[in-house]
């Protein structure tokens, strides 16, 4: 009876420490959400936010999917020092949801600094009732 109690107990426990995230509204809120996990190097959040095929096209071109991005943040290959988001557009059609904007940044890539502004698009979906992002592509303004 007692390993029993100890049992339901640490279930109950376990249940109150795994993370919580509030569920996106709607595409520009996973977007800004997505974005501010970016900013916070929240890997729990980011992992919470991006479907299971998500892909990022980074400003140098290069294709880099959710793996690899979790990997880079979480061993500090990638870390974005201040980002704010800017001018964002949204076009919803049914459970997709494409939004376009800016995001200044200041960000370091594998030790390379950059500070600038980017242009961006994040394609957001539904699933399962939860706006997700499954693409971005981030490219340099001039």
């Amino acid at each position: 009876m007692k390993r029993f109690l100890v049992l339901f107990l640490l279930m109950g426990v376990m249940a109150q420490a795994k993370a919580s995230f509030p569920a996106a509204v709607d595409a520009t809120a996973c977007t800004q959400e997505f974005f501010q996990a970016m900013l916070e190097e929240n890997n729990d959040q980011l992992s919470n936010l991006m479907t299971s095929d998500f892909s990022i096209i980074s400003m140098n071109g290069q294709h880099v999917d959710r793996e690899t991005l979790l990997q880079a943040i979480a061993q500090g290959y990638v870390t974005i020092d201040s980002g704010m988001l800017s001018a964002l557009q949204t076009k919803n059609l049914n459970n997709v949801g494409v939004v376009t904007g800016s995001w200044r940044v200041k960000a370091s890539i594998e030790n390379n600094n950059y500070m600038g502004e980017l242009s961006f698009m994040t394609v957001c979906v539904q699933e399962a009732g939860k706006w997700k992002v499954s693409a971005v592509q981030l490219t340099p303004s001039r």
